[in-house]
């Protein structure tokens, strides 16, 4: 199978290429690159179960990094909670000129951090702190990156693939939202890869929960249904960020079918805990990686549910899992005022004896942590955040808390980075430095040396250039620790 930037490749017989599978319309195409993609790969040798690079070129030049960087800077600078209005402007028109120059990643990232800038502005529950100071951080991390610029950039990624007959298998769904509107996506997966359906609703004073929505159309089918559905489209497009588009119209049919127990024939089912998170672990910092929306998204076979318990100070329900071999995965999931009923829905699923359970895998503390978005039992597919409110009882007692020094130390740091650039440099009050200098003594006494060197040089020299690189460190190490 080759992973391409625009499609998947699956060669089904042996030195047979006449029988390649691939969802994009372009087929030929495709199967020229990705032939020429597995010889390129015997000529450097690469004999892993997984190899990755980049052919064809070092890619056009670094354009359009000048004036992106200078409005980081300049956010830095004056803090998010002072950016002006000519300032969000000005972050749209550099995103479109970085688009036009085929930096596709960093267009994407600086035009989340215009949403964020204006979700503040207006006073929106969709604004999140860290999220803005991780993004004030990707886009200098990807400009300083010697990755290959297909990878770090996203060049030469097409705008959107047109896709041919198609079968998607949904993985659930999540629901997020402010006042006034509510968002909801649907993951697929279909052609070697999982694809994001996108819907958004203006509700206005209306309070729709995630169960209200479950009723809702998209793409032609009530959302509860598209959300535990097997799916054929011969109308499907895909984004570089593997967004998808799927059309009801007549000329091009769809048909929707439950999921039954398709789950048991995806490729990708993961059944090995341990090597799932070493694979995690040998991929490059989150901040450069390609810019797909579920980058990790996939589903875990159970083989049993080992501890399940409710944080009530957190307002989380945590449970460890573990696989046929006996490595262990804990499934955690924080609860929504926009769906109220997720909790109580994934405990009832946990409780029953769980076959398999779809969700958004990660490595913290070398434990793989799964976000989940469906749960498969007996009794079928459950998506928690369509889930009604029915509160039966309590969710049980929590699991014994951890004492984690690395922890605790990595999110003072995050703390501090992320309000330094919420008030900007310029505003910050003098106790927010001695606040960095304590933090850089806590990394210190964690063992984490060069990470406090970092924040110690921030602290001293309290720049946009010495916050970057505190801030790349202190996420980079909070992710591989």
């Amino acid at each position: 199978m080759a992973e391409l930037p625009t499609a998947t490749v699956r060669f089904l017989v042996p030195a047979g290429p006449g029988y390649a599978h691939t969802g994009a319309a372009d087929r030929a195409q495709q199967v020229a690159l990705a032939v020429w993609a597995f010889r390129e790969a015997d000529t450097r040798g690469l004999t892993d179960v997984e190899v990755r690079f980049a052919v064809g070129g070092p890619g056009p030049a670094r354009v359009g990094s000048g004036p992106a960087l200078e409005i980081v800077g300049r956010v830095l600078r004056d803090g998010v909670a002072n950016a002006s209005p000519v300032l969000r402007a000005s972050i749209g028109r550099i995103t479109a000129e970085l688009a036009d120059s085929g930096l596709r990643w960093p267009a994407a990232a600086l035009a989340e951090l215009g949403e964020q800038l204006d979700a503040y502005a207006a006073r929106s529950a969709r604004h999140r702190l860290h999220r803005c100071a991780e993004l004030l951080a990707e886009l200098p991390a990807r400009f300083r990156a010697s990755g290959p610029p297909s990878l770090v950039l996203g060049t030469d990624e097409p705008a959107e693939t047109k896709l041919r007959r198609i079968r998607l298998t949904a993985l659930g769904a999540r629901v997020s939202g402010g006042p006034g509107e509510r968002r909801a996506t649907v993951y697929f997966a279909g052609d070697g890869s999982v694809l994001v359906l996108n819907s958004r609703w203006d509700t206005g004073d209306e309070p729709v929960t995630g169960h209200d929505l479950g009723g809702r159309r998209v793409a032609g089918s009530a959302l509860a249904v598209l959300a535990a559905s097997n799916v054929v489209s011969e109308t499907a497009v895909r984004s570089a960020g593997r967004a998808l588009r799927l059309g009801t119209s007549r000329i091009g049919a769809m048909s929707v079918t439950p999921v039954g127990a398709a789950w048991d024939d995806l490729p990708s089912v993961v059944r090995d805990f341990a090597a799932a998170a070493e694979r995690l672990a040998d991929l490059p910092p989150k901040l450069i990686r390609p810019r797909v929306e579920a980058e990790d998204v996939a589903v875990v076979a159970i083989a049993e549910v080992r501890e399940l318990g409710y944080h009530p100070g957190a307002q989380r329900l945590d449970a460890v899992i573990a696989d046929a071999r006996g490595a262990h995965a804990r499934v955690t999931a924080t609860h929504s005022g926009v769906c109220p009923g997720r909790l109580d829905a994934l405990h009832r699923a946990l409780a029953s004896n769980p076959t398999q359970l779809s969700g958004a895998l990660r490595r913290t503390g070398g434990e793989l942590l799964i976000d989940p978005l469906a749960v498969r039992t007996e009794a079928g597919v459950l998506v928690p955040d369509l889930a009604a409110d029915d509160r039966a009882g309590p969710l049980g007692p929590p699991p014994p808390p951890e004492d984690d020094p690395l922890r605790t130390a990595l999110a003072a740091a995050e703390s501090v980075l992320a309000e330094a650039a919420h008030r900007g440099l310029a505003h910050a009050p003098p106790t927010l430095r001695t606040r960095a200098g304590r933090t850089a003594d806590e990394l210190t006494a964690a063992g984490l040396r060069t990470t406090a060197a970092t924040m110690r040089e921030f602290a001293a020299g309290w720049t946009p250039e010495t916050w970057t690189t505190a801030q790349i460190r202190v996420l980079t190490a909070a992710e591989l620790r």
